[in-house]
């Protein structure tokens, strides 16, 4: 089974307005400043979830480190991380801009629409034949797989999935095409999980955890404060 590590910013806002202070824009670009000692590299990926808090609302969205400083002893510059969400993730960008700024309702995320970026091995085989591909990344309700392939929107499948070691092998889940990415490297599928038992989701939900604590570096902050963001950096 093939595996890449991608690490795992956990950051939760008191409220909307947090979210708002920390949010910076560069063009259609935008990011946060995130304030704390992170063992992040420039340059890196980072997938990030945002909870807020009061709301209890939660969101995932992919963003690259752009800046890093370090302790400077100065109470107005703490030290912390600029990240800039990724172009691919833009439709979740302005949704959650638009939820920060009260103009778009929200439901709370269930639990197994958590993602991990996890690569795992996959074979997908439906109506038009068999493909193999990699995740790019998995919760316990589904994946996105890293495709040449992409199939419709509402085509059913059997995907397998490469589960860790020899304690399941390969598990079959039926499936369906939620969405599709047509992007330069990353083009694929988004497939939600359709379970036909408990037991099923069961197998699922043990899989995810045990890849999660093999292969996710968490990085956990505390909450921001809810003073003003210092200066971005170019």
């Amino acid at each position: 089974m093939g595996s890449a590590v991608r690490p795992q910013l956990l950051l939760p806002l008191h409220n909307r307005a947090v979210f708002l202070e920390q949010f910076f824009a560069k063009g259609e670009q935008g990011g946060l400043f995130v304030p704390g000692e992170l063992d992040v590299a420039l340059g890196e990926e980072v997938d990030v979830e945002l909870h807020f808090v009061a709301e209890d609302v939660r969101f995932h969205i992919r963003a690259l480190v752009k800046w890093k400083r370090g302790p400077t002893g100065r109470r107005s510059l703490p030290p912390g991380i600029g990240i800039e969400f990724l172009a691919s993730d833009r439709r979740t960008q302005d949704q959650l801009v638009r939820f920060a700024e009260g103009r778009e309702s929200v439901s709370h995320v269930a639990r197994d629409s958590r993602r991990y970026a996890l690569q795992v091995d996959v074979r997908i085989k439906g109506a038009a034949g068999e493909l193999s591909g990699t995740t790019d990344d998995i919760s316990e309700g589904g994946c996105f797989v890293l495709s040449d392939v992409n199939l419709d929107v509402g085509t059913t499948l059997d995907l397998k999935l490469r589960s860790v070691g020899s304690l399941f092998g390969w598990l079959t889940v039926p499936a369906v095409v939620a969405w599709r990415r047509e992007q330069s490297g990353r083009d694929g599928m988004g497939l939600q999980f359709q379970f036909g038992s408990d037991r099923a989701r069961r197998k699922v939900r043990k899989i995810v955890a045990l890849l999660k604590e093999r292969n996710v570096r968490e990085l956990q902050i505390l909450t921001p404060r809810t003073t003003s963001s210092p200066p971005v950096k170019a």
